[in-house]
């Protein structure tokens, strides 16, 4: 099918796809074909640009809703599913369509000069690709040094090259390179035309970032907790990566990749009265209040997720470690202080990250929660995978019942676009994982550990743990209650105890 109002470049890729994965969405390709023209042509997909992860990085590119700008520097790398079998077309698509743009507007083909590649590897590992000279650009499709296989319902007198071979079904990695290529301006993104387009899918909007992950923990009716116990051992560590370990109904806290040099431990709780993005507009009966933090930790405001107290310590933790966390809860009035503890093997000991008391609450934590999230778009091809354990609750009598039980979700992007996250348990573990578009996706739904450690095994923390939160408490300054801290601290808390 030819469009009067593009300038379009033709890359012809004969795949071999076999075992179809699941029903797949199809967006609707630059433009619809009449009904006869239809009958006669092979099925199309389009990936809009905009979906298209930029390499090495976006400095310089252009994104909006119609395409890419400034494109022309770098790689660009779409991942599409591809689950039927038949010859498989890829056209380039450049410039504005006809309502948007006068055909002034649009590139000259025939001025373009540089060479365009593709190239596609499949999920068995193996990589095919084709160039085209865009010298050659005039050149009709019959031209005998094109190749006999290239499908003459193609449109005419464009560029075509020979077919690319895909040895597997399953995701597929397409990567443009454009090599002394200037002045091309607009990229609407790659039509993919053949048998194997039928039943395609990929993520076709803007958001890049892979699909948030999340294990809810049931509590049993009633059930009251003082204290919330979980682990975390990050096995890939992407940035912009947040393993969020013990999150409830008014905050969460776990550890996050901020940069390739940067780590943190996080720690932040939510205001009263639903402001979604500005705390200047929270008025101060509704805000979370700072009452200590521990030595190195940094304090302040978050907002555009709600709004709330931050607080965050800047700490190397490593790949493959397991890292302890720990939050406490205490009604006080109508408001729930909330302190949380993170435990530095490095020291053998516990330390304070912070305290914060949430006005109109006079709640325990409930709707205890985990989660993998992908903050950042950039990179949300990369795959996160992490593993949650030993999450344990404490009720006000003392005693401890670990979580044995979750059930696993994911957001919205993760229903209507990306289809690469996992969910799993492995010994005393939760796995979660997320982006690197993996193959098939885990349905939501219950997983289980399955046998819990006997209450007997319980055991008591050792004693320096509650000296150790008293010495950090009575090391600082707080903003408001001190005797609030102190109360958290005495006496020391029990051990959850690992499990068998």
């Amino acid at each position: 099918m030819t469009h009067p109002a593009l300038c379009s470049l033709v890359i012809a890729c004969a795949a071999v796809i076999s075992s179809p994965l699941a029903p797949a969405q199809t967006p609707q390709s630059p433009a619809a074909p009449s009904q006869s023209a239809e009958s006669a042509k092979p099925p199309e997909f389009f990936l809009p640009a905009v979906a298209a992860y930029a390499k090495p990085d976006e400095r310089g590119l252009r994104r909006d809703e119609s395409g890419l700008r400034r494109w022309e520097s770098r790689d660009l790398v779409w991942y599409v599913h591809l689950a039927d079998a038949g010859e498989l077309s890829v056209r380039v698509e450049l410039g504005q369509p006809a309502a948007a743009a006068p055909d002034s507007a649009k590139p000259d083909l025939s001025k373009l000069t540089g060479t365009l590649s593709l190239s596609a590897l499949d999920a068995a590992g193996n990589q095919s690709s084709a160039t085209l000279r865009l010298s050659d650009s005039t050149k009709a499709v019959g031209d005998p040094n094109l190749g006999s296989r290239v499908p003459d319902t193609l449109a005419p007198n464009l560029p075509t090259l020979g077919p690319l071979t895909i040895s597997r079904d399953g995701y597929v990695r397409l990567t443009l390179h454009a090599e002394g290529l200037k002045d091309a301006g607009l990229l609407r993104g790659l039509t993919l035309v053949g048998d194997a387009a039928k039943d395609a899918h990929t993520s076709t909007v803007e958001r890049r970032n892979a699909a948030s992950v999340h294990l809810n923990y049931p509590l049993e009716p009633g059930e009251q907790v003082e204290w919330f116990y979980g682990e975390v051992r990050a096995l890939t560590d992407p940035v912009h990566s947040y393993y969020e370990v013990l999150g409830f109904h008014r905050g969460y806290f776990g550890i996050q990749v901020n940069s390739p040099t940067e780590r943190r431990v996080i720690f932040s709780v939510w205001d009263a009265g639903g402001e979604k993005n500005d705390r200047g507009r929270v008025p101060d009966e509704n805000r979370v209040k700072l009452l200590a933090k521990g030595d190195g930790v940094v304090a302040g405001d978050f907002g555009n997720e709600g709004t709330g107290g931050h607080s965050h310590l800047v700490y190397p933790w490593k790949t493959g470690e397991n890292y302890k966390l720990l939050l406490g809860a205490r009604i006080d009035a109508d408001a729930t202080i909330y302190t949380a503890y993170f435990f530095f093997p490095e020291r053998h000991d516990w330390g304070l990250i912070a305290s914060f008391r949430a006005p109109r609450d006079a709640k325990h934590p409930h709707g205890l929660y985990a989660f993998n999230e992908n903050f950042g778009g950039s990179n949300g091809d990369a795959r996160r995978v992490c593993e949650f354990s030993n999450a344990w609750v404490r009720h006000p009598d003392g005693t401890w019942r670990e979580l044995l039980e979750a059930k696993f979700t994911h957001d919205g992007h993760g229903k209507e676009q990306r289809r690469d996250y996992a969910a799993w348990t492995k010994g005393p573990g939760f796995i979660l994982s997320n982006g690197g578009f993996i193959d098939r996706p885990t349905l939501v739904g219950d997983l289980s550990l399955g046998i819990p450690a006997g209450a007997d095994e319980a055991k008591e923390f050792a004693s320096k743990f509650g000296q150790a939160i008293k010495r950090d408490a009575q090391a600082k300054t707080p903003e408001l209650d001190l005797d609030a801290i102190r109360a958290l601290a005495t006496p020391a808390t029990p051990q959850p105890p690992a499990r068998r």
